[in-house]
């Protein structure tokens, strides 16, 4: 079984294939996974091994994936190296740019779980050393796909410059989706003409992309048409993957149907279609046991727990409200690090949730009374935060605190000092911006405007 990738190989013939097959990755858990990684690391630097290109660049690629389903760091690191030593080992000027471009995945991946911004310049200078070679080469490698994928690569990396520069800015955000547009166009027609479930795969990935930095726009915009486009494209989606063939990429696309439905519920303030997005979430094909992709669970979970907290809301129900702070404590009890934008993101909920429940007094306390002990618990909390050694934590804190005086304020609960809030968001919103992070960085700017207004 652990061999299992090298004989799928065999049987189809597919020795020069770039990378590992993703159709066999969408199969096997995490456990197999880093066993079949360190089994390619073995091959690329064993003695009698006379092309140790293929080897290293299937063990970075194996790397990736596994770093990309649990956020450990030393997966990257051995991605990393194991694509430097097939840059090392390449041979001609192909396989160099397919190993610098493997090096560019990896760097994306890092950014993605750790929002890294340092990143972002290596890709482009990765991309930029590899453009001639990609654009020149592109039909004479057709099974290296060295045209595709570095246009793939660099639709990628100009979203995330756009979520960086912030989505209210419109200009690189339609730079972007241009270019996803162009890819998906690319990928659908190279299907369309060779099929595949390697090709099929990748088209679903590129609407992936397209879809997450539409999601944003329409939150920042609060524009309904979008999410009804989303909507409609992934419903599609829905039907034509399988989740018994591609699991991992089955239950991401349902966890983008579901966040376009509650996105919609939200800026409509139907609670109907919130629960659709609950519906969605809770098939059995959107969820995987932990051992398969610990992240993945993760998200599903974290999902989940903000949307029953929403259509708690929404309708005022505290046992639904009460399965959401279940859920979030549930998560809790397994830290993950501080520095990794999953952690962040369900503490950013997670703080949210509790604001808006004491907002409303769903609960056993009146609202002015839960707004108090909450507001108490925050600061509680904030002083055992280090701001040096996670300052993103520390800047959630600060947002969510300022929001709750803000309310607080308001509603003539309790004074609090505007210039003290002021600094605070100020300092948050810094933190938020320099690591790119825009659904945070709207919640600051938000705070900052309300507190400036009210001066």
């Amino acid at each position: 079984m652990f061999e299992f990738g090298r004989e799928f190989r065999r049987v189809f013939k597919t020795r020069e294939a770039i990378g590992s097959d993703p159709s066999l990755l969408e199969l096997l858990n995490l456990d197999l996974l880093v066993k079949q990684a360190r089994f390619y690391d073995i091959e690329a630097g064993r003695v009698g091994t006379k092309d140790r290109f293929f080897p290293a660049l299937e063990a970075s690629d194996l790397w990736a994936e596994a770093a990309r389903r649990s956020g450990e760091t030393d997966y990257l690191k051995r991605a990393s190296l194991a694509a430097e030593y097939a840059g090392r080992n390449a041979g001609n000027v192909a396989r160099t740019a397919l190993a610098a471009m493997m090096q560019a995945e990896v760097c994306l991946l890092t950014y993605d779980l750790y929002h890294k911004d340092t990143m972002l310049s290596t890709i482009e200078a990765l991309l930029k050393a590899t453009s001639l070679t990609a654009k020149g080469n592109g039909k004479q490698h057709k099974e290296e796909w060295l045209s595709l994928r570095h246009s793939f690569l660099e639709a990628r990396l100009w979203a995330r410059q756009a979520i960086m520069a912030g989505v209210d800015d419109l200009e690189p955000s339609m730079k972007a989706m241009k270019r996803l547009d162009e890819v998906i166009a690319l990928f659908d027609e190279a299907y369309k003409a060779k099929g595949g479930l390697r090709l099929k795969l990748m088209c679903a990935r590129a609407r992936f992309e397209r879809a997450d930095l539409l999601l944003l726009i329409g939150e920042d915009r609060g524009d309904e048409d979008i999410a009804s486009a989303v909507i409609k494209e992934f419903s599609g989606l829905d039907q034509r993957l399988d989740s018994f063939v591609e699991p991992l990429t089955k239950s991401r696309s349902l966890r983008r149907l579901s966040q376009a439905l509650a996105l919609k519920g939200r800026i409509s303030g139907r609670a109907d279609l919130t629960a659709e997005a609950i519906k969605a979430l809770s098939r059995e094909e959107a969820s995987h046991p932990v051992d398969h992709s610990p992240m993945d669970a993760l998200i599903q979970q974290t999902q989940l727990a903000k949307q029953l907290g929403a259509l708690g809301l929404q309708l005022g129900k505290s046992n639904l409200v009460d399965k959401a702070e279940a859920l979030f404590r549930k998560l809790d009890e397994n830290p993950l690090p501080d520095s990794l934008r999953l952690a962040q993101s369900i503490v950013m909920d997670r703080l949210g949730l509790r604001i808006d429940l004491a907002e409303r007094g769903i609960g056993s306390k009146s609202a002015q009374e839960a707004m108090k002990a909450l507001k108490h618990s925050f600061k509680s909390e904030l002083k055992v935060i280090d701001p040096a050694k996670a300052p993103v934590l520390w800047a959630i804190y600060q947002t969510q605190t300022a929001r709750l005086s803000l309310i607080m304020g308001d509603l003539g609960t309790e004074a609090y000092d505007r210039q003290e809030v002021i600094y605070a968001l100020s300092a948050a919103h810094d933190v938020f911006e320099e690591r790119g992070w825009c659904q945070a960085l709207g919640l600051a700017r938000d705070g900052l405007l309300r507190a400036q207004i009210a001066l």
